[in-house]
């Protein structure tokens, strides 16, 4: 019998499953804000696994393809499991997303793309064929378009126009910004010294939403958005993947963006669906596969994924 071990490290917490024979024999979590470091979170991974002895741990965490050996090492290092494996989350996310099977992981890594749409916008994925990749991702000053942080700064813009008067303007979201946030130069102002500009950009999102049934405005910036994402599905879907599987709040299953997201990925040649499983499912599943050997290189690079033995 094999004890393995996933663990998804996030923002808002980190969590911990193990798993004998397909069976869950434990699940804990050390809830968050978590800083996204190698010196603080290897104490919270050495208390987590401390009562559990796997075999094999992976632990998919945020941030380790941009901060390499800083966060990676103090993590490898932390667990005492005979076989340990740090990957990005993005990895584990695109395995618990398609639902794939530890043996579809190490025949051949799968096919299709997890779409992580959220505060920001990144998706993974690829195929055999094509290899994988990572696409957008990029922060709210530069990139995540179509994620929350670009909604609801254009609508924060389209505001602002309805304001001066000019083209572009929306006095629905003129209201609601009014309502929700303040007054326009005050909400400018707290704006540009916040550390957590892109959390209160997102915030805004589910206002344009709302004005979106009623306002032509924010209905054009809702399916401009939709055309991001999708375009970001699809760089990452290269030309070997059609399957997209949907993850994050503001794409919940039912919701206007999530209808406009399949519509525009169907126009790309893309199938979207709710993703099957969440990156812990894709830890625990990742972790199973390296119990019984390695995922094919390709997709150990493009996922940032480490194996200590």
């Amino acid at each position: 019998m094999t004890l393995v071990a996933g663990i998804d490290v996030g923002g808002s917490g980190v969590r911990a499953r193990a798993v004998c024979d397909g069976r869950v024999v434990a699940e804990t979590s050390a809830p968050g804000p978590v800083r996204i470091s190698g010196a603080d979170l290897a104490p919270v991974i050495t208390e987590l696994l401390r009562p559990l002895s796997p075999d094999v741990v992976v632990i998919g965490c945020a941030g380790v393809a941009t901060f390499g050996p800083a966060l990676r090492d103090p993590l490898l290092a932390a667990v005492t499991a005979p076989r340990v494996a740090v990957c990005s989350d993005l990895l584990t996310a695109y395995a618990g997303g398609l639902g794939l099977t530890a043996g579809a992981l190490r025949e051949d890594g799968g096919a299709g793309v997890v779409l992580a749409a959220g505060t920001g916008a990144v998706a993974f994925g690829g195929a055999p064929s094509t290899g994988w990749r990572r696409a957008d991702g990029w922060g709210h000053l530069l990139g995540d378009d179509g994620g929350g942080g670009w909604i609801g700064r254009a609508g924060m813009r389209a505001a602002l126009r309805a304001v001066d008067g000019r083209p572009g303007g929306s006095a629905p979201l003129l209201e609601l910004l009014r309502a929700r946030a303040g007054e326009p130069a005050a909400v400018v102002a707290d704006l540009t010294g916040r550390a957590d500009r892109a959390g209160v950009l997102a915030a805004f999102a589910p206002s344009v939403a709302e004005a979106a049934a009623d306002d032509p405005v924010a209905a054009s910036i809702l399916a401009e958005a939709a055309g991001h994402l999708a375009d970001t599905a699809r760089a990452a879907a290269g030309s070997g993947a059609r399957d997209v599987a949907v993850t994050g709040n503001l794409v919940r299953p039912g919701g206007r963006l999530a209808g406009l997201l399949e519509r525009a990925c169907r126009a790309r040649g893309l199938e979207a669906r709710a993703g099957a499983g969440t990156p812990l499912d894709g830890a625990v599943t990742l972790a199973s596969a390296l119990g019984r050997g390695d995922v094919p290189a390709a997709l150990a690079e493009a996922g940032a994924l480490t194996v200590r033995d």
